[in-house]
Formats: structure tokens, sequence, C-alpha cells
């Protein structure tokens, strides 16, 4: 009797074991569904995992993309299109000043040049809402706090609102666009600019910082490059005149590669190229 009474608990136990894992395993299973789906809902990630200038709405996605033409800026809030206006999530306008008015108006033109699509945050459930992206639906919205036009709005809650905070500290530091002391087309004066966003202030005059790749030499005139290969899209090339005050940079270039140079002077585009063109020795230093 006590040997059948063994035997009994050891298939009683064994049984209990046996549904502690199929209930365990179920567990498991709906558990692992409930996280696959909290982690794929749309608007939830945070826009800090994101590279510096790679924000994108997704890879490539144009269907999610509203393509617009003949854009125009109001003002830094809000776009003018064919298609109607729209008003750029997470932006609040800065006020130019008289001496600051021709490099803004300069700078919203060269950007809605640049503007392919409107995006909707999901987050934001207003359909006028919206981001502004290249055509490699690359954010642009990030150019203007960047470059100092614009500064982020602080009310409601929309995914890229910490990022843009932290570039509008950046911009504030370096003084970039109207957090300067104003500048314009011909005042001496000039900004801080980064040079990722130098685009933005062609037919400025603005301040920069990066380091020499490579050097060249066309037509008498000695170039400082910031890649490698001149040719590169991005390059930006500072065009050293040939005085006697800047005589240096022009007889030994090669030894300044791989230096830090700052560098104030007008943004031009040539021939496709972005150049920033120097007077004189003042407006350039090697550190």
């Amino acid at each position: 009797m006590r040997f059948f009474s063994s035997k009994v608990d050891a298939v009683l136990g064994t049984s209990i074991d046996y549904m502690k894992f199929i209930s365990h395993s179920i567990l498991l299973f709906l558990c692992s569904i409930a996280l696959v789906g909290c982690s794929s809902t749309e608007g939830q990630l945070s826009a800090d995992i994101f590279p510096e200038r790679s924000i994108s709405l997704a890879p490539k996605d144009t269907t999610r993309c509203t393509p617009v033409t003949n854009v125009t800026f109001k003002d830094a809030q809000t776009i003018s299109t064919e298609q109607g206006d729209y008003s750029l999530v997470g932006i609040a306008p800065l006020e130019p000043t008289s001496e600051q008015t021709a490099q803004t108006d300069a700078f919203f033109a060269t950007l809605a040049e640049n503007i392919y699509c409107v995006g909707n945050d999901p987050n934001v459930n207003h359909s006028n809402l919206v981001y502004i992206y290249d055509k490699d639906i690359t954010l642009l919205t990030t150019e203007i706090i960047r470059s100092g036009y614009g500064t982020t709005f602080e009310d409601g809650a929309y995914i890229y609102k910490s990022y843009f905070k932290g570039l509008e500290q950046e911009a504030k530091e370096s003084k970039s666009g109207l957090h300067g002391d104003g500048i314009s087309n011909t005042s001496s004066e000039s900004s801080y600019v980064l040079p990722e966003s130098i685009t933005y202030a062609i037919g400025g005059v603005v301040t920069t910082r990066f380091d020499i790749a490579s050097v060249g030499n066309s037509q008498g005139l000695t170039y400082f490059n910031s890649k490698v290969d001149y040719e590169d899209e991005e390059n930006i090339a500072i065009q050293i005149p040939d005085t006697t005050d800047l005589e240096l940079y022009s007889l030994y270039p090669d030894r300044f590669i791989g230096d830090t140079v700052e560098v104030k002077g007008m943004v031009t585009k040539v021939g496709g190229k972005i150049m920033i063109e120097i007077e004189k020795a003042e407006d350039m230093r090697v550190l």
C-alpha cells in the first residue's frame, strides 16, 4: 500500500510539474507578444537615438512624406506651398533685428529651395503641423534651430523635442544666427555656423571651423578643403588669395593638413561647390 501511494505521489508530482511548465511557457509567449507590440508602436522612439544629421521620417519612405512645390517661408514657423500652408512642428520663431534681416531672408530662401516634402508627427493629431524634409527624406527642421533662426516650441509632446532643445543650446553657446550680434551681407560682423549647416548660409558672412583634410591650387589660388575629395558635395573650400600676409599658406599648404582652421568670410557657391572667400590674414587662423 505504501509502495502504491509513493507511485501515485510520483505521478501526481510529475503531472503538476508538467502543468507548471506548460503554464510558464504560455505566459512567456504572451509576454513576448506584448513586448513586441510595445516596441513596434509608432512614435515611441526618442529622437535621441538618431545621429546628428541622419534623422529621417523613415529610410527612403516617401509614401509617408507628401511632396510640396513652390515653397516659401512666411516666418520660421510657417511655410506656404502650392498645396497649402503648413506650420512646423517644434519651431518657435525668433524676431531678427534690422541688421539681421538680410541674413535671415537669405537663410530661409536657401532652405526653402531644399524642401521636397512634409510629414506628420505620430504624436501630433493635426494634418497641417508638419516636419520638412529634403529629397533624401532627411529632416530639415533641425537646420532652423541648429543655425539659430528659431527656437524649440515648449508646449506639447513631439518625438524630436529633446533633440531640438539640445540643438538650441548648441546654437546659443556658439551664438549662431539670431543668437549672435547681428549680421548682414555687407556687415563686418559674422555669425558662427556649423560646417554641416553652411549650405544654408550662402550669401552671408559667417565664421566656421573644420579640420583641413586636403589642399589644392587653381589659377594661382590656394584652397583648404574640409574633405579629402574636393569634389565631395559636402566639401567646404577656403579660397586663399595670393597676398603677402597669406603667403605662408600658399607656399607650404601641405603642412597644414590635419590642422583645425577657423575662418570668417562670405559663403558662395561656385560650380555647385561651397566656398568661403577671405580677404586678409585676420579672416583665418589655424588652431
